[in-house]
């Protein structure tokens, strides 16, 4: 394991509001303070009376550092610790030739602080995700459409076709899944014929092609109709795995309806081994009947 250099930084530039911003307080004895700062790396150290010695240790060997009189007091000091990996630190203040009373010491057994954390289980650290509150929200999240959220953390929502019906497909692996609307006259939307003579729009293809990097996390597809153009009648949903990544087939998809702007059914599943078949794979079908305003 690297060892952290022993290195020492007088903080007399420091000011105490630096301090109470984002260190972590390691132990006071009321006199003498050690807290780790997270924006420097390091273990500050005050104390009341001014600074005789201090050594630190990282298990393997110590350091010491005096505080010559001729340079003046010393109250404020920094040990530089960007890997947290310093074990203890002994400070002793207070020197009788300098008519500062008597001295006094202590030992202070150090723990810093995770200055990045994970607070919602993630797996992504707070430096990395957009929203560390909440577990749905992170990098590799695949963004719903339309619903106001920045799921993926990429710096805004994802945005496609809506109007009085549509069907969104959502799936979380690199795999190249195709969604087939088939209306009620049996037409066929796909990424083969994206408009229907309806005005049904395939207006989202996604991760064509991107098994040797996707972009982004998972994927969406997506089909809808403008107000007023949906046919009434029994819609069939089609879900083709194209072309699989990693041959495991161990990904999952979420199907989403939605009318008039309002989610009305969800379908979920797995994806099948159905690689490069057409129009086969896992099947559902939209069974309710689609009513025009």
């Amino acid at each position: 394991m690297r060892k952290s250099a022993l290195a020492f930084t007088p903080a007399l530039a420091l000011s105490m509001a630096c301090l109470g911003t984002t260190s972590a307080l390691a132990a006071s004895t009321g006199a003498i303070e050690v807290t780790y700062n997270c924006e420097t790396g390091s273990w500050d150290i005050t104390s009341e009376k001014a600074l005789s010695n201090i050594v630190v240790s990282d298990g393997t060997s110590e350091e010491k550092t005096e505080f010559d009189d001729s340079m003046g007091e010393t109250h404020m000091y920094s040990v530089a610790d960007p890997d947290g990996l310093l074990g203890t630190i002994w400070v002793k203040a207070g020197n009788n030739a300098s008519g500062d009373g008597p001295g006094y010491g202590e030992r202070f057994t150090l723990e810093a602080p995770d200055c990045d954390p994970d607070a919602d289980g993630d797996g992504y650290p707070a430096s990395e995700d957009c929203d560390d509150s909440d577990a749905t929200i992170n990098p590799g999240a695949v963004d719903i459409p339309n619903d106001g959220i920045d799921q993926n953390c990429d710096g805004s929502d994802l945005v496609v076709g809506d109007g009085e019906l549509r069907f969104t497909l959502l799936w979380d692996s690199a795999d190249d899944l195709d969604l087939h609307i088939v209306e009620p006259s049996g037409e066929r939307l796909w990424f083969g014929d994206t408009a229907s003579a309806t005005g049904g729009l395939l207006d989202r293809d996604d991760n064509v092609g991107t098994c040797a990097g996707d972009p982004e996390p998972g994927g969406v597809e997506n089909v809808y109709w403008p107000v007023g153009a949906a046919p009434t009648g029994t819609y069939t949903i089609e879900i083709d795995n194209f072309s699989d990544c990693n041959d495991a087939n161990t990904g999952s998809w979420t199907l989403q309806v939605h009318q008039d702007g309002v989610l009305i059914a969800t379908y979920t599943g797995t994806e099948g081994d159905n690689v490069g078949a057409a129009y086969s794979g896992e099947f559902k079908v939209f069974g309710g009947t689609h009513d025009q305003p």
